[in-house]
């Protein structure tokens, strides 16, 4: 009685009011933290069991390093003239998948590079490692803990890229004006040594400073100046700029959980905010994904604008290469065009209040996300964005062939062309995008000493059905890794609130139904019901 457990549904009769189920596992008492914790794990089928011995035989030995060999295929960046890489990475961050790097080249003209972690070096095509990344799909993100899609020896260690070490990387080199137009781009496998990881306040503090800053200080201050200027492109182009409500925690263990260790309580909960410096890192992270053509750039607005760049950047350059080097084959990423109809109750909800809204196509719904504002309430347009962004499909990957090109438009971010290759630790996409670049750009795996090829391996891309089948699960464990994010920020919202005494906050009305109304908490990032004695 009172037990969480979880069940393998079996037969459902005409005559039975219920189905048949088979308890597989009791989780524990309901309404405790652990048990509606591995409730949660259950319901988003989160992997947290540790990699089995075939997938950690797949791993390089303990004293691995890299070879001579190694090196001298790849563009060594370690010692190269005005070359001073350094990440920027949230406060614990192990799994650190990218660097980026500004050097002048002629007064006007930098090359921005953006360095990402080469996992692919380690994880050979069709092996037991591979399989289970592919099968795990991505690193599920949870309050208290984190799903790995591949073994804590490479996402921690070997790949990820860890200042003052040597590290494989696969880097994008543009070569830029001080106006943010593209006049080139290369790509190429790397040896590189970060020189530093910055924290998301030093990035910021830097980004503030005036005078005559230090090398890197000036380095980062141009940077944020180019992606400026590409997200002011990109919001002119029709690009949406939605909302979130991310909560951040403080935890402190105290109940012992399951696999994934102690049970850590909230002490603390606050909401995260978004400073220049997050923006700097996804602004630049498209630059790799696009080659944009020189157009000139909408006027630059506060820092705070730069949105996600480094991203996009990457990601869209990354994107042109494969879909032209695999017309067939290339692993894409779009986001339909908003449907107005999905739109409806917004509309005439913010049309009651003198506001006239369209989402007719991406230009109209964000020039109308922009109008949506009420200078009394600061909370107002982000309310509207919020709501915004669950009336909108969610972006999904496919395969170039399988959908003409006029679709391929990832509206969100207004690209015609985009796709996943900056979190190869994270995403299992993106080890698809890394292969397809290589073989694009003349390397392929077969050169690799960790990851020697077949030449049926090689041809993997070819294989269109089990393309497809794979794109399939990926989009399949995208959207249950957000559900299992959102459902582990619902949770130990309920168990913070659980404890504390009573407290008075503004809320809004969201949505009204017979039963009750939805009320969504600014302050804390929180929504949720409530019914009402007599219906409404």
């Amino acid at each position: 009685s009172g037990q969480l457990v979880a069940a393998k549904v079996g037969s459902w009769e005409v005559e039975q009011t219920h189905p048949s189920a088979t308890v597989v596992r009791v989780l524990g008492e309901a309404g405790t933290a652990a048990a509606e914790s591995e409730a949660l794990l259950v319901e988003s089928d989160v992997r947290l069991e540790p990699f089995s011995d075939e997938v950690e035989a797949c791993l390089p030995p303990a004293d691995w390093s890299i070879s001579a060999r190694e090196i001298a295929r790849r563009l060594d960046l370690r010692d190269a003239a005005g070359v001073d890489i350094f990440s920027i990475d949230p406060p614990g961050c192990v799994d650190i998948d990218d660097a980026l790097h500004l050097r002048t080249l002629s007064p006007g003209v930098f090359e921005v590079g953006v360095h990402i972690a080469d996992a692919s070096h380690f994880i050979r095509p069709g092996s037991a490692l591979d399989r289970e990344a592919a099968s795990r799909g991505e690193t599920f993100y949870l309050v208290n803990t984190r799903a790995n899609m591949i073994p804590p020896r490479l996402s921690e260690d070997l790949c990820s890229l860890h200042p003052h070490v040597d590290r494989l990387a696969f880097s994008a080199l543009f070569t830029m004006d001080e106006r943010a137009n593209l006049l080139s781009t290369t790509f190429a496998k790397s040896v590189i040594r970060s020189a530093g990881a910055l924290s998301y306040a030093d990035a910021q503090e830097r980004l503030e400073r005036e005078g005559c800053p230090e090398p890197r200080t000036a380095a980062l201050q141009t940077l944020g100046r180019l992606a400026v200027l590409l997200k002011g492109r990109r919001a002119a182009n029709g690009a949406l700029f939605l909302a979130s409500s991310e909560v951040k925690f403080e935890l402190a263990p105290i109940e012992e959980g399951d696999a994934s260790g102690p049970m850590s309580l909230p002490t603390g909960m606050a909401l995260r905010k978004q400073q220049a410096a997050h923006s700097l890192i996804e602004e630049f992270m498209v630059l790799c994904s696009c080659g944009l053509p020189a157009v000139a750039p909408a006027p630059a607005l506060l820092l705070t604008l730069i949105g996600a760049c480094l991203q996009v950047l990457a990601n869209c350059a990354v994107a042109r290469r494969v879909a032209e080097a695999w017309p067939e084959a290339a692993l894409l990423r779009l986001h339909p065009q908003p449907e107005e109809s999905k739109f409806a109750a917004l509309a005439r909800a913010l049309e009651q209040q003198g506001m006239p809204f369209r989402a007719s196509g991406a230009h109209e719904l964000a020039a109308s996300l922009s109008a949506c504002t009420k200078p009394a309430d600061p909370h107002f347009n982000h309310l509207v964005r919020l709501i915004s962004t669950r009336c909108i499909a969610p972006a999904k990957y496919f395969r170039s062939g399988a959908v003409p090109r006029e679709q391929w438009l990832h509206s969100g971010l207004a690209e015609p062309t985009y796709t996943h290759f900056t979190s190869p630790i994270r995403r299992y996409a993106d080890q698809v995008v890394h292969r397809l670049l290589a073989h694009a750009i003349g390397w392929g795996a077969a050169q690799s000493e960790e990851a020697v090829e077949s030449e049926e391996e090689a041809a993997w891309p070819e294989r269109l059905g089990e393309l497809d089948e794979l794109i399939d699960s990926l989009n399949e464990r995208h959207s249950m890794a957000q559900q299992a994010e959102r459902a582990s920020a619902e949770l130990f919202t309920m168990l913070y609130f659980r404890d504390q005494q009573a407290t008075v906050s503004d809320a809004y009305v969201v949505r009204v139904a017979e039963s009750g109304v939805t009320l969504l908490v600014p302050q804390h990032g929180c929504e949720g019901g409530t019914r009402c004695e007599r219906r409404l």
